[in-house]
């Protein structure tokens, strides 16, 4: 959906200038998976290993069109519906903290043309952006606000299982690619080809995974973080 609403914002830019090299850009000064609305928002057991995924999904999203997105904040990032939460009892790390300390310390700053090819599955989503602000946002409901009707604004979508975005940090000569797998219930094999002339001198798999998409972290246990390992390579294919 986020793939979809920067590019209808970036076509009314130029729509309405009738300039399509104008040099105005997209921005989202806030954004976050759940809003504003959340009655949870210190219920650590509501930011969960999905909530990692979603965040990553919207990074890839920001990062294939940073042609077209100028600025983008999360927001926030510190308690509330945060990436930390700190209290008196110390510092919980949610799922999304580790996805922004991966891309931060591995995504570069030039993005790499890449093709993904992969299962799709069905699923429904809004195309009316009015409707779409109200999705997540029933506690609108319980302050005497209402929600306008999305049953007949939602369309079929078909969404790759894999997401994928590849970029290179040129001064470090690296290669970073972020694969997620949006399957609930399987493991995909993954096979990566890197056409270069140089072929790869050595790689890292970094990974945030749990056995179970509820997963969260807490002051006890941390049940969601980065696991770190060396995949083998041939020949430019891992």
């Amino acid at each position: 959906f986020v793939d979809e609403l920067l590019k209808s914002t970036r076509s009314a830019i130029e729509g309405v200038t009738g300039d399509i090299y104008h040099p105005i850009k997209v921005s989202l000064d806030e954004w976050n998976m759940f809003g504003w609305a959340n009655e949870r928002v210190d219920d650590n057991s509501f930011y969960t290993l999905e909530n990692g995924i979603v965040t990553a999904s919207v990074l890839n999203t920001l990062i294939r069109n940073c042609n077209i997105v100028d600025l983008a904040n999360y927001s926030v990032f510190t308690n509330i519906n945060g990436a930390i939460q700190t209290n008196g009892r110390g510092t919980v790390l949610r799922p999304q903290y580790h996805v922004f300390k991966l891309y931060t310390n591995h995504m570069g700053g030039v993005l790499v043309d890449s093709e993904v090819v992969s299962e799709k599955f069905e699923t429904r989503m809004p195309v009316d952006r009015r409707v779409f602000n109200d999705y997540f946002n029933e506690a609108a409901v319980e302050k005497g606000g209402r929600l306008r009707s999305s049953t007949e604004r939602l369309v079929q979508r078909n969404v790759e299982f894999l997401d994928s975005v590849s970029t290179i940090d040129e001064a470090n000569r690296e290669l970073s690619i972020s694969l997620i797998n949006k399957s609930l219930d399987d493991d995909i094999d993954c096979a990566i080809e890197v056409y270069n002339d140089t072929g790869i001198k050595s790689s890292q798999l970094h990974t945030i995974w749990s056995p179970d998409i509820n997963d969260h972290n807490s002051e006890e246990a941390e049940n969601v973080g980065i696991e770190c390992s060396v995949p083998a390579e041939t020949k430019g294919k891992m």
